[in-house]
């Protein structure tokens, strides 16, 4: 039964770290076709540039976690808390991006008339929405630990 159990553990270890390259991947192919392509306004260009990067930033912890435990290396305490946290900080991160785009399009379509001269070469206002998301995330983490 012990056997069962490692092997199917070491099965959904392997399919976990095949997903992260393929996460990896994916993210370089997306950031590149949007890269080319400018025809979305600035403010939701930078947002959807960064939303791939959020979940790598709690999917890069948890791997070397993952490492960690997998090959039963000594870690410290101060070293798993960090993993935990910067896991946790990605994943906070990453549900705020919801919020991020909802109040981005919400402006869009209020000043829908104004909303293509605000902010047209740099993204104010995303940037701020970012700030403000991971600055959440941060308090929010802060909290936890």
């Amino acid at each position: 039964m012990a056997d069962l159990v490692s092997t199917i553990t070491l099965i959904f270890t392997l399919l976990r770290v095949i997903c992260w390259f393929v996460l990896f991947f994916v993210t370089i192919l997306y950031n590149d076709a949007l890269k080319r392509r400018k025809v979305f306004h600035p403010n939701l260009q930078l947002l959807l540039f960064s939303m791939p990067f959020t979940y790598l930033i709690f999917i890069i912890p948890s791997a070397f976690t993952l490492i960690v435990k997998f090959f039963s290396l000594q870690d410290s305490d101060l070293l798993s808390t960090l993993l935990h946290a910067l896991t946790d900080f990605g994943i906070f991160g990453s549900s705020f991006n919801l919020f991020s785009f909802t109040i981005e399009r919400l402006i869009a379509t209020w000043k829908v008339d104004d909303y293509e001269h605000i902010s047209s070469r740099i993204p104010y206002m995303a940037l701020l929405l970012l700030l403000f998301q991971w600055s959440l995330a941060a308090a929010v983490v802060t909290l936890l630990y």
